[in-house]
């Protein structure tokens, strides 16, 4: 479908079922959502995650020019400051107007500056380079400008307090957006020992509910609006923490990614990992 710069891009359906529900591995219809749009960055550049790993594993150039065309479709939602729009329809309409498309430092920029920061240090020589450098140089920028707020929201200011996290040292509140944030800053040497990264991996290990408590001890909070649930979808802390604390020599960080660890087995011994963990019913 046209980009917004008139060259054709290619994405990524958001959904697919099997044209024969009893060939569930065969041939598949690709479906969007009518409210939505029909592809989109949160999910493109997760794929371009997976091909940029198999590229560097495989060295296999199909690998490279499949994340290339990936990496070229986050390039295209990107708001010329750093956010990035999210839905796109088959026409390449964007959804600039949806609650889950529009741009800000939320889970699509999380996850499309995460594939591009991968995209510069794997594929060096891509002749994307100039547009990933720049397009990573303009969320870094509002990341500083997020990190820099003084004052907590007022439905959040007893969270942050209580926690003894810095107004400005999780994105958008959340412990998993700025879970994504981190793994990106890990991938380019420029960002690896930033202050950045240091702020925000302090105040995830911050986030984990302490041993006693009966249920969510040793888990990490998805977020400071909800204290009492954790959520595990999208929840990248145990990898982020675990990952900065082996490349920055934090023990204090790699402990606390373990302490999560250690609760997996019992969940998966009574009820398998849920999408939330909460003693609320």
């Amino acid at each position: 479908f046209p980009g917004r710069d008139g060259r054709p891009l290619t994405g990524h359906a958001i959904y697919a079922e099997p044209l024969d529900r009893l060939d569930p591995l065969g041939p598949v219809k690709q479906i969007g959502d009518d409210d939505e749009g029909f592809s989109c960055v949160d999910d493109v550049a997760r794929v371009a995650l997976v091909y940029l790993e198999q590229f560097e594993k495989t060295r296999n150039p199909q690998w490279a020019e499949k994340a290339e065309l990936a990496v070229r479709f986050c390039l295209n939602l990107e708001d010329g400051k750093g956010h990035f729009y999210n839905f796109v329809e088959k026409d390449g309409r964007v959804n600039t107007d949806g609650p889950t498309s529009k741009p800000g430092l939320n889970w699509w920029s999380a996850r499309a500056f995460w594939a591009l920061s991968r995209a510069q240090r794997v594929l060096p020589d891509s002749p994307l380079q100039n547009e990933i450098s720049a397009s990573r140089q303009r969320t870094l920028e509002r990341l500083e400008e997020a990190q820099a707020v003084q004052e907590a929201p007022p439905q959040l200011r007893a969270a942050y307090a209580e926690t003894g996290i810095r107004p400005g040292g999780l994105v958008d509140h959340s412990g998993s957006i700025t879970s994504i944030f981190a793994l990106a800053l890990l991938e380019s040497p420029d960002t690896r020992n930033s202050p950045l990264l240091r702020e925000y991996c302090d105040s995830m290990a911050r986030l984990e509910v302490p041993q006693q408590h009966p249920l969510l001890g040793g888990l990490h909070l998805n977020s400071l609006s909800d204290r009492s649930t954790v959520h595990l979808y999208g929840n990248h802390q145990v990898q982020a923490l675990a990952q900065a604390g082996a490349q920055l020599g934090r023990q204090d960080w790699i402990d606390s990614a373990r302490r999560e660890a250690d609760v997996y087995p019992r969940m998966l011994a009574s009820h398998q990992l849920p999408f939330a963990y909460s003693p609320a019913p």
